[in-house]
């Protein structure tokens, strides 16, 4: 737990005092779980690998910071999972640059995969009496696929 002295501007607004906090906090990451009242603000600050619960008194121009830090299994985990999207509302899109970047680029490579699959079958369609084991090995990556997306899932 870390305290750390801040100097708060009330004219900013939410957003502006929230940035303005970070600033000099010298943090940045997915702001998340921000709760405002008249004399506090408490919010979440995440990047992959590290959390921080920041708890902010504007009265007293204090600021405590609760840090979480991944091992290496955690790290990994997190970049597996990290895309900015919020549970309880996703209309909310993610408001830190790398999270935007991050998002795309995983978009990117699924449309990759995708391209590199469905040209796969055209090649082998074309191929088609050369390789006569072509439709069982392409029953079972379809029946694999469908065990990851929608049984394990279950599980």
């Amino acid at each position: 737990m870390t305290r750390t002295v801040i100097h708060t501007n009330s004219k900013l607004d939410s957003s502006a005092m929230l940035k303005n906090i970070m600033q000099q906090l010298n943090i940045a990451g997915e702001i998340t779980r921000v709760s405002m009242t008249t004399d506090s603000i408490e919010f979440r600050v995440s990047i992959p690998g590290h959390e921080r619960n920041i708890n902010v008194d504007l009265r007293k121009g204090t600021c405590v910071q609760k840090e979480i830090i991944f091992n290496w299994w955690g790290k990994i985990r997190n970049l597996h999972t990290f895309n900015g999207a919020k549970r309880d509302n996703p209309d909310i899109q993610p408001n830190w640059v790398i999270t935007r970047t991050w998002k795309f680029a995983m978009d990117a490579i699924a449309i990759g995969f995708i391209i590199l699959c469905i040209s796969s079958w055209i090649m082998w369609y074309n191929l088609r009496k050369k390789y006569t084991w072509g439709p069982l090995i392409l029953i079972s990556g379809f029946v694999i696929a469908i065990y990851f997306v929608f049984v394990v899932k279950m599980l």
